[in-house]
């Protein structure tokens, strides 16, 4: 036996965070105290019915009287959920509701299909919960509503109009 439990009377030891009180020697008089002290903490009905009523919350009056003034009388915060990702920005990289519609358009952390990108593509289409394209951070550069697009809408239609015109000219010449 270990030293430090030899001897008589009662010491208190740790184990994983709980506390015990163990009972050292087999002196008559410390047995009884242990014993004593058992019945005292053992879990009856009535101990454990007297436990549940303390365990109540106030009510009434005695709600009342517990209240503390000095905390918030705000609600207490829901719990935040993370929002379902919009359906048209996972698809598409835009949403026709723009800020009014209530799905999230961050896509930033929805997975990519793996079937999109393999011959035949996802059976799914546009009911698939992941995102169809390569990076769905990032739009891709030629699509209708990025920036590029944008930007060189009118360009493009200046060159395809010469484009045309030179054909138009060469169709004509070898006639």
């Amino acid at each position: 036996m270990d030293a430090q439990y030899a001897g008589s009377g009662f010491t208190n030891v740790e184990v994983e965070g709980a506390r015990f009180n163990i009972l050292l020697g087999t002196d008559p008089e410390d047995v009884r105290k242990w014993r004593d002290q058992r019945k005292a903490r053992w879990p009856s009905r009535a101990r454990l019915a007297r436990d549940a009523e303390a365990a109540k919350p106030a009510t009434g009056l005695a709600a009342l009287a517990a209240y503390d003034s000095e905390e918030s009388d705000e609600p207490p915060a829901k719990k935040h959920r993370p929002a379902k990702v919009c359906l048209a920005m996972l698809h598409g990289g835009r949403c026709r509701r723009g800020a009014a519609c209530p799905y999230s358009h961050d896509v930033s952390n929805v997975p990519i299909c793996k079937f999109f990108t393999e011959p035949g593509g996802c059976r799914r289409g546009r009911g698939c919960r992941n995102a169809h394209r390569a990076d769905p951070a990032v739009p891709p550069r030629d699509a209708p509503g990025s920036l590029l697009a944008q930007l060189l809408r009118h360009d493009v239609a200046a060159e395809s109009s010469l484009a045309l015109q030179c054909l138009t000219a060469l169709l004509d010449a070898a006639e």
